[in-house]
């Protein structure tokens, strides 16, 4: 009896120190994160404050030309604003202004050519900036071109065929596969919730060791699912954060790297790009939410899914990868393969498709009217209906 008592108190006391540790270790995340960012958290600059790798642009850039002046978006043009039911009628560049405000760009082009370009200062034309979670749209696009060059098999290969010593640390590592990350159907026990208050404090401990920690993969040693893979869609960086992770161990290059070579000299970017890493000793990408580049260069991917995978005649993507990545569905809250499907009015021809990331960071994708619209910049009031508003303008103006 005493035996089994002292094993007892030997495991409690083994609990209340692994706790403790937790909490010492995530505390360093928060405090770091509140050194770096403070209570409002990061901003569009967050890639200048962490360590990051270049993406590096190749040599012959490609510029998008200007269209014809009357084919250009008037910006003293007036359009119908919906707002709260009541509609008014407001010019376009001041609609821009209040929805976005200062610090911010927004660019439209139709048919490869500029058609709308805005920014308010500070912001300048060309300037880099972290696109947040955009960044996973990116990240799903290498894994398309991963598996079509054969470094991933399968998106219904196990991660555990990738990264084996995840099946040591939970035993539901074993059930997921590479496309429940593409779906965010990994199940989880992760919340992505960025508010610093007492009550969201335990919460926000995995948020700030996967944004602001030294080595983020160890996150994953002591991950718990909530769900079983696959069974339920819920929305979490983590979930892409360990598909970068997949990118990396399949093959065996840095994500900027593979980045730089299949899709930044390819597509003629104008600027170099940036990732950020968890640190230089560990090396991890945040590919989750840490690219940092340029309105006219996101044009450029939406670009690449507009035409099918394929730039200057030849196929950076599989047209099977782009096809599957913007499957029309409501279900699963219209995200599939690191995209969004804006269904509207549950009519296919005016569907488009999104990435988004928090502050209004976005590449917006109208297969019909040949439009794309990209948005870099510093405004995190998120209204949830400016989607349904291009397509509205798309199938005014186009």
């Amino acid at each position: 009896i005493k035996l089994k008592y002292i094993v007892i108190m030997a495991s409690k006391a083994y609990n209340v120190l692994f706790i403790v540790a937790m909490l010492l270790f995530s505390s360093c995340s928060v405090f770091r994160g509140l050194t770096l960012d403070g209570p409002s958290g990061p901003d569009i600059y967050e890639y200048q404050k962490l360590e990051r790798d270049t993406i590096f642009k190749g040599n012959n850039p490609l510029h998008f030309p200007l269209a014809a002046s009357h084919r250009c978006i008037d910006r003293s043009m007036h359009i119908t604003h919906k707002k709260a039911g009541n509609a008014e009628e407001m010019r376009i560049d001041s609609l821009v202004e209040q929805w976005f405000g200062k610090d911010g760009q927004l660019l439209i082009i139709h048919n490869d050519s500029i058609v709308y370009d805005q920014w308010t200062e500070p912001f300048y034309p060309r300037k880099n900036a972290t696109i947040f979670s955009v960044s996973k749209s990116l990240t799903g696009l290498l894994c398309g071109i991963a598996v079509d060059e054969g470094y991933i098999k399968s998106v219904d290969d196990y991660v555990t065929d990738y990264i084996p010593e995840l099946a040591q640390y939970n035993a539901t590592f074993k059930k997921l596969r590479i496309v429940h990350l593409l779906n965010m159907q990994a199940g989880f026990d992760f919340y992505e919730d960025y508010e610093l208050t007492l009550k969201g404090l335990f919460k926000i401990f995995k948020i700030t060791q996967l944004q602001y920690g030294h080595d983020f993969t160890r996150l994953f040693r002591h991950i718990k699912f909530k769900s079983q893979p696959g069974e339920k869609y819920e929305y979490n960086s983590l979930t892409t954060a360990l598909l970068s992770w997949i990118i990396e161990r399949a093959t065996g290059k840095t994500y900027a790297n593979y980045m730089s070579e299949k899709v930044w000299k390819p597509l003629g970017m104008e600027r170099d790009a940036w990732v950020t890493i968890d640190s230089r000793k560990h090396h991890n990408t945040q590919g989750f939410g840490g690219i940092a580049t340029n309105v006219y260069d996101l044009a450029k991917i939406g670009r690449l899914y507009l035409n099918g995978g394929t730039w200057n005649r030849k196929q950076i993507v599989s047209k099977e990868w782009i096809d599957k990545s913007l499957e029309k569905t409501t279900e699963n809250k219209g995200y599939h393969y690191c995209w969004y499907h804006q269904y509207r009015d549950n009519n296919a021809d005016n569907s488009s498709f999104y990435a988004f990331g928090v502050g209004h960071q976005f590449i917006y994708i109208n297969q019909k009217k040949n439009v794309i619209i990209a948005r870099i910049g510093n405004n995190y009031n998120w209204m949830g209906w400016e989607m349904s508003f291009f397509d509205s303008l798309c199938d005014k103006l186009f």
